[in-house]
């Protein structure tokens, strides 16, 4: 299947106005090598939508097949949507309202598990391969500025599906800043 998606980028490729993003996309989605962290299935469809106005309109039902090749692909692998809990939405700005009505009451377990679509092995697993939430407000950690975004960890799950602790920030090497905390005024911040 890896073959095929290579096949598809070559030909989007060829067929784009930005063949620099589409290559980007390819060497990121098409490789064995990618890091886990950096791929999410949440964010491929946003990846090569963005792409869409680059292409030849004949070739829009390669890329909607090139979208699906990819979601099945990581799939298989264990990748899975709505990995995210109420906090973490709420810490990259978004209401998080949207995932499920019972997510204020459960703001530590992933939303996947608080509608039914995963089991807390799914959503672990899912969660360990992505391990990093990128685009979190840098002010919920004691940055001065609001434009500041951070990446944090994707916490493990405990029994119950709740996230063992609160996110922590980490540095461009993925290693945790031990001296960067949650604020107090953070959503859904523990141990204040």
């Amino acid at each position: 299947m890896l073959q095929q998606i290579r096949l598809n980028f070559d030909e989007l490729i060829s067929a784009s106005s930005d063949p620099k993003k589409l290559q980007e996309l390819k060497d990121k989605y098409g490789s064995p090598w990618t890091p886990s962290y950096e791929i999410s299935l949440d964010a491929v469809q946003v990846d090569l939508l963005n792409c869409f106005r680059t292409l030849d309109p004949s070739k829009i039902q390669l890329l909607q097949d090139t979208i699906r090749l990819l979601e099945q692909t990581l799939s298989e692998r264990g990748y899975r949507k709505d990995i995210h809990t109420h906090q973490e939405h709420v810490l990259v700005g978004s209401s998080g309202s949207g995932t499920t009505d019972k997510a204020t009451n459960f703001p530590y377990t992933p939303c996947g598990i608080l509608t039914g679509k995963l089991s807390i092995e799914e959503a672990n697993f899912a969660r360990g391969l992505e391990s990093i939430m990128y685009g979190v407000l840098g002010s919920y950690f004691g940055l001065k500025e609001d434009s500041d975004f951070v990446a944090v960890t994707l916490e493990p799950l405990d029994v119950r599906g709740a996230t063992i602790r609160d996110p922590r920030m980490v540095n461009e090497k993925l290693e945790v800043f031990v001296n960067r905390r949650l604020t107090a005024d953070a959503p859904y911040v523990r141990g204040f």
